[in-house]
């Protein structure tokens, strides 16, 4: 059974359908509030097939200790800056985001002179 790191506590904690969508994909959902440091996360590395993550430290170490197993992260909400996206890339497990989410980011951004993400520039999938 496929199993998935569930850390953002908005997700846990926000009633709706958004949970019985993920159960019923039978994998198998174990539920840790974060977020998660290094040191937690690497111990917790190799256990599981996908991260669904909100700021959990996401390193290069955490990703490399994670495989073989670990086949994609996962972001809830909002910023990338907490997984290494150069490690992720090297070790070919794909990041999935919305882009909701960087829209919403780069107008924060903006809004506070800070540079803004080029989507052009992310490798995208869309489902």
């Amino acid at each position: 059974m496929n199993r998935v790191l569930l850390t953002t506590t908005s997700f846990q904690d926000t009633p709706g359908s958004h949970h019985g969508m993920v159960e019923a994909v039978g994998y198998e959902i174990v539920r840790e509030p974060g977020p998660l440091s290094e040191p937690t996360m690497l111990g917790l590395a190799g256990q599981f097939d996908a991260y669904l993550c909100g700021d959990d430290a996401l390193t290069r170490a955490v990703i490399a200790r994670s495989l073989p197993s670990l086949k994609v992260i996962s972001k809830y909400g909002i910023g990338l800056d907490k997984i290494d996206l150069a490690a992720a890339a090297e070790l070919t497990v794909p990041v999935l985001f919305t882009q909701a989410e960087v829209d919403a980011f780069n107008q924060i951004a903006a809004e506070v002179g800070q540079p803004v993400w080029d989507s052009a520039t992310l490798r995208s999938v869309t489902l």
